[in-house]
């Protein structure tokens, strides 16, 4: 699962702790969302179609895997 926090870019660089590797940007097109990772750029979060399966990074966005998600952000 994942844990999605709103949270000030700048406070995150100036951490003592590297924080990049979970860092991903967030695009909403439409009603759906996509995470492209920071610390590498073109690969974003994907998940298979088969359930029980982990959630993974792929550079093949859209193609094989699913990378754009309905999500519930509660406020």
């Amino acid at each position: 699962s994942l844990e999605l926090r709103d949270q000030d870019i700048l406070d995150l660089y100036n951490r003592p702790e590297p924080m990049k590797p979970f860092l991903f940007y967030h695009s909403q097109t439409g009603s759906t969302s996509t995470f492209e990772s920071v610390a590498f750029p073109g690969w974003f979060i994907a998940s298979s179609s088969e359930k029980g399966q982990p959630i993974f990074l792929t550079s093949n966005l859209g193609k094989m895997h699913t990378t754009a998600f309905h999500i519930d952000l509660k406020i």
